[in-house]
């Protein structure tokens, strides 16, 4: 996608942000309203300086064109705000009239209700079951009050709910088993659009979060972008996201999964690399590099999230996490290790030996995940 086209889809997000202020206004209250109005409007600022700097001076008639268009692209992100119910500002609604949507709706979840209870026969522990059914399939309802509370203090609801760290490991496996198509262009195509069909399949059987939404949509537009050997740009895949989501269902807007989401990007897209590249003045020894490397990377990535998502999370849930670097750095690596120990079970399942091997390791080492928090929560 070249660089008009993201700033018209900017463009469209800075009208939809617009009106979903003015929608709800009054249950924000009037400075944080009007606070998201200031920032919004300094973006459609910054499109209009764009507009000028790219347009020779002489053009003028061009630039009043490209200025038209942008408002053109402003007034249909109102538009489609509007397609929102008027008494639907809550973060929770979605579509409830519509046959179609809610017969899709009862089909996931009866999915997902066989799934759970395949899961449950393979982790027979209650905590790690609840724990391994949320980071697989979303559901977070089974977790006990005091575990979910350890969650919350840690900073670590992020692994329990459905997230680009999630999708970005089913992709990494996904990579990991067709690696053998990366042979030539056609065969790296083929594999990118067997990864799109199983990431569309696991966005439907989880519910199409938000969350898992905009990290599909963002990984198969890197990939595309890559294999067709156009230039990729984080911020072009992260607006591209966030238009398809709200152009689909205006009302995750007020959704509190799709803010922090696109937050939590937001801040690796613009913090991550500076926090990363102070590694150089801080580590000069190689060796002592090659092993804090991976750890200065994690704690960046946590850092670059912390920053942009601590004031919703505050305002939201009036929380702020103290112990979110440590936290982060010993729960990555389980929820990794764990979904990749997820999938072995799974397939090793009918093995009788292999099976319950791999089940065994999965919930001590969920259990370990649950330890670290319990901890780290008090």
């Amino acid at each position: 996608m070249g660089r008009g086209g993201a700033y018209f889809i900017i463009t469209f997000l800075s009208g939809s942000i617009v009106y979903g202020i003015w929608q709800r206004v009054c249950n924000f209250g009037v400075s944080f309203g009007l606070l998201l109005l200031a920032v919004t409007l300094c973006m459609l600022i910054i499109l209009f300086f764009h507009a000028q700097e790219n347009i020779r001076p002489g053009c003028k008639h061009k630039q009043i064109s490209v200025l038209l268009i942008y408002l053109v692209f402003f007034m249909l992100g109102v538009i489609n705000m509007q397609r929102v119910p008027a008494d639907n500002h809550t973060g929770r609604g979605y579509r409830k009239t519509e046959t179609g949507y809610n017969g899709l709706r009862n089909r996931s979840e009866t999915i997902r209700n066989s799934l759970t209870e395949k899961i449950k026969k393979l982790i027979p522990d209650p905590e790690e079951q609840a724990v391994a059914i949320a980071f697989t399939l979303g559901d977070k309802s089974d977790i006990p009050y005091t575990l979910r509370q350890a969650y919350k203090n840690s900073g670590a609801m992020h692994v329990l709910a459905l997230s680009g760290l999630h999708i970005g490991i089913i992709y990494g496996m996904i990579s990991l088993f067709l690696s053998f198509l990366n042979i030539h262009y056609k065969t790296r195509r083929l594999k990118l659009g067997i990864s799109a069909v199983i990431i569309a399949v696991y966005a439907f059987v989880t519910g199409f979060s938000p969350s898992v939404q905009r990290a599909g949509i963002m990984i198969l537009t890197y990939r595309l972008l890559s294999i067709s050997g156009r230039e990729s740009s984080k911020w072009s895949a992260l607006s591209l996201a966030a238009f398809i989501i709200l152009l689909i269902e205006p009302c995750n807007l007020f959704n509190i999964g799709f803010q922090l989401s696109f937050a939590a990007v937001t801040g690796i897209t613009a913090l991550y690399k500076p926090i990363n590249s102070a590694l150089e003045n801080v580590i000069r020894h190689k060796r002592a590099g090659i092993f804090l490397k991976p750890v200065w990377s994690l704690v960046s990535i946590s850092v670059a999230c912390q920053i942009t998502t601590a004031p919703l999370a505050w305002y939201y849930f009036h929380t702020a996490p103290i112990y979110f670097l440590l936290t982060n750095l010993a729960a990555v690596p389980l929820v990794t290790a764990s979904l990749y120990l997820f999938v072995l079970a799974v397939i090793t399942s009918p093995i009788p030996v292999a099976g319950d091997t791999a089940a065994d390791l999965l919930q001590r080492t969920i259990g370990l995940l649950n330890w670290v928090i319990h901890y780290l929560g008090k």
